[in-house]
């Protein structure tokens, strides 16, 4: 081969009808990489075919070498011995595609590192790149007098850079994903056919992209957009979550078959995940019985992805990513929960353990303790049949615009930024507390007049009709839905 007097072929990674990939040695400096390297012989520079490969290293280097840890790095193309030749990082892994046929079933954590990584890099594709390619003054950009080495960015300039910059994919698809074997994170690849400026690089042997994934803009011959790349993205999150695609190719990717997806695509809504990821459970594990290990909040997102139209879509990939993570909030562990997550409750058990022998030793006998009474850092609320245990109401909020909570310990490992918004809008249920069960809250019940409990207490998030008051006036759940409610926590004794 043309590159062996400077590198040493380690491997055949891949090959196809443009170029072919090899893991090598540097003679020289004995690093590791992949080399790209075009099949076809390239008389000079001005070659179309050279040109075209390129343009997507181009690409690839303005999408900014190594500030995203998603996507694949490059490094500057060269024409060697009349071929065209490119280094880029080798991830010793498999395909996205490689790794759903051998798995099968992805667990909840996996699915969480494969969703915010991949939905990470399209999103700073999409919304992010203008921060590393704004030129002040090809921009216009005026300097912030109070910090020279900031800009003063109005929100309609950073529309204006966003989508100046706005770089689409066009070409999202399992097998343009790797799994890395070292870490399990996942890296994108292959910008063979991405958008900028209303310009398409088309190095990809692909041609148009894969039919499973495309959006029904793109099978239609419309415009592509950010919103183009959601609806793939969205065909991605569907498919490690359910393990398999929603419109399948079935008889190996002839016209019918191409047509049939088309037709799908275009006009059928995706079939709901849970059945078949417990289908995708069961086959691996025979005889264990499969529990939901997701909220239904994110199977909305990806079906929001998954939309006809582009502008019932999330805008951007950005805004998926901002999505997912709203509802990984609203996770609970369950069976098969994370080693961590384990750890934690140990942890948040032994506190309580230790509270609870602090209460004892306080010398509170049964017959002290009082409805009412400050203790432990709350007011009592409710006090059993024996005395010795009950309820501590730990705070009262005010009412707030979103019927919604988060845990303190998931605020606590938030950004300034984000802990902002939870602020306006969510109930930060204190370290150690829960909600309180509508049983427990029956309990209260009685209590309320001298807890200066009035109104309704909301006890669900669920994010739709579904939300739940509880009544004090009725002793039951109603609607939540238009009710100005009080936010509750408790913890036992």
């Amino acid at each position: 081969m043309p590159f062996t007097t400077e590198y040493k072929k380690l491997m055949l990674i891949g090959r196809g009808s443009f170029a072919a990939v090899y893991k090598v040695r540097h003679r020289k400096l004995g690093y590791v990489r992949a080399i790209k390297i075009s099949n076809e012989m390239v008389d000079n520079e001005s070659d179309k075919a050279y040109q075209s490969f390129l343009n997507e290293c181009k690409l690839l280097l303005q999408i900014g070498n190594g500030c995203h840890p998603n996507i694949v790095h490059i490094y500057q193309p060269r024409l060697i011995n009349s071929h065209a030749i490119v280094e880029m990082d080798y991830i010793d892994g498999q395909t996205l595609n490689e790794y759903l046929r051998e798995q099968k079933f992805i667990n909840i954590d996996e699915f969480w590192r494969f969703a915010e990584g991949i939905a990470g890099a399209v999103g700073y594709c999409h919304a992010d790149l203008y921060k590393f390619l704004m030129d002040p003054d090809t921009d216009n950009l005026e300097m912030d007098p109070e910090d020279g080495s900031k800009f003063i960015i109005t929100p309609e300039k950073e529309r204006e850079l966003k989508a100046r910059y706005c770089v689409n994919h066009n070409d999202l698809h399992s097998n343009n994903i790797m799994r890395r074997n070292y870490d399990g994170n996942f890296i994108l690849l292959d910008f063979g056919l991405a958008i900028q400026k209303e310009h398409c690089v088309k190095s990809s042997s692909r041609g148009d992209g894969a039919y499973e994934y495309s959006s029904p803009e793109k099978l239609d011959g419309k415009e592509i957009t950010a919103a183009s790349d959601v609806y793939s993205l969205g065909i991605l999150l569907y498919e490690v979550l359910a393990g398999r695609v929603p419109f399948v190719m079935e008889t190996g990717g002839g016209m019918a078959d191409i047509s049939r997806i088309y037709d799908r695509q275009l006009h059928e809504k995706p079939a709901p995940i849970e059945p078949l990821r417990r289908a995708a459970f069961e086959s691996v594990f025979p005889g264990k019985k499969y529990g939901k290990d997701y909220p239904d909040e994110l199977e909305e997102v990806i079906m929001k992805c998954l939309e006809k139209n582009p502008a019932d879509r999330y805008p951007d990939a950005k805004q998926v990513l901002e999505a997912l993570r709203r509802v990984k909030t609203l996770m609970r562990p369950a069976d098969g929960a994370s080693a961590e997550i384990i750890e934690q409750l140990k942890l948040e058990n032994a506190k309580l353990r230790d509270e609870i022998k602090s209460l004892k030793a306080s010398g509170r006998s049964s017959g002290t303790i009082r409805i009412g009474d400050v203790m432990n850092g709350g007011r009592v609320c409710h006090i059993d049949s024996s005395g010795s245990h009950g309820l501590i109401l730990v705070k009262v909020s005010q009412p707030m615009p979103w019927l919604r909570r988060i845990d303190e310990e998931d605020y606590d490992r938030m950004g300034p930024q984000s802990r902002l918004w939870y602020e306006s809008n969510c109930f930060i249920v204190p370290r150690g507390t829960r909600m309180p069960s509508a049983a427990e809250l029956r309990e209260i019940a009685p209590s309320a007049r001298e807890l200066g409990l009035t109104s309704p207490i909301w006890i669900t998030d669920s994010g739709d009709d579904r939300q739940k008051a509880f009544s004090l006036s009725f002793g039951r759940e109603i609607p939540a839905s238009g009710m100005s409610n009080l936010f509750l926590a408790v913890k036992s004794f």
